[in-house]
């Protein structure tokens, strides 16, 4: 004859601010569950009250979900996410993917995820930070935005041309420093990290102000100071104004300009007859 099984009694319920305790007897053994107030509702539970035990894992279950869909509440109350990046998070809190799949419907069906809106703030955010549609469309990728809602969003030439030529003075300023050659694969090495096309940064370069020769120049001995004492210590004759020329031809001074500047610097020896 099987064993019938036992039922859990209700002790005690405490009411508290976030939760609800619900304390119970497992063969006169004192157990306790941290219940959401939308699951007590759920049951009609009452102290002296016996549950079974398919009504307590019922319970459990419920409560487990609830306890899942509050984390998606509040990331979500924290900031917009796409369904790919809440999914990302939750998996990460080791919620099992039944929940996670559950969780997301819920939250789609009361419309706080939603991936258009999503992408619409996106575009709006770094649109807003000059970055170029390239940027923003692998940022929508990387973010689980499906190719339909990307591929409705249109990047105006125009508005692209008016975020490069805001930029263009901030970068300008960065490497004012640099020798014209540097300055130009500097600039457009930024416009490519911001997302812009490439035919497009060669048309703003192209509009971009050569240095004067003297600037050259002075950049060019700036360049040379730093590795002359060294080098002529390190080098022979020959050997010091091969790597010089070398050091400074990678810093993207031409060979007339590093010529010129060496001959202006030169000490007596005939330099030339070295560098020919």
């Amino acid at each position: 004859m099987k064993k019938a099984k036992s039922n859990f009694l209700i002790t005690k319920i405490e009411f508290k601010k976030k939760e609800i305790i619900l304390h119970y007897l497992k063969d006169e053994e004192e157990k306790e569950i941290s219940l959401f107030p939308t699951v007590y509702s759920d049951f009609f539970l009452y102290e002296g009250k016996e549950l079974s035990e398919t009504e307590l894992k019922d319970i459990q279950k419920k409560n487990a979900y609830a306890k899942s869909l509050q984390i998606a509440y509040n990331y979500i109350a924290k900031k917009e996410y796409s369904v790919a990046d809440l999914r990302k998070k939750l998996q990460l809190k080791n919620i099992p993917e039944t929940q996670i799949l559950s969780i997301i419907d819920t939250l789609l069906e009361q419309n706080l995820l939603n991936d258009r809106r999503y992408a619409e703030d996106v575009v709006e955010i770094f649109q807003a930070r000059y970055y170029g549609k390239n940027y923003i469309i692998k940022k929508l990728q990387e973010d689980g935005i499906s190719s339909s809602i990307i591929s409705s969003f249109i990047f105006d030439n125009e508005k692209e041309k008016e975020k490069m030529d805001t930029l263009l003075p901030l970068f300008l300023r960065k490497y004012e420093k640099d020798n014209q050659r540097m300055k130009k694969e500097h600039l457009y090495r930024e416009f490519l990290k911001y997302g812009y096309d490439s035919e497009m940064i060669q048309n703003i370069l192209s509009h971009v102000e050569n240095s004067s020769m003297e600037d050259e120049m002075e950049k060019c001995r700036k360049e040379l100071q730093k590795y002359q004492v060294h080098y002529q210590k390190k080098y022979s004759n020959y050997e010091y104004h091969k790597r010089i020329i070398a050091t400074l031809m990678r810093k993207g001074f031409s060979y007339d300009i590093i010529k010129q500047v060496m001959e202006s610097v030169n000490d007596g020896t005939d330099e030339s007859d070295e560098m020919d």
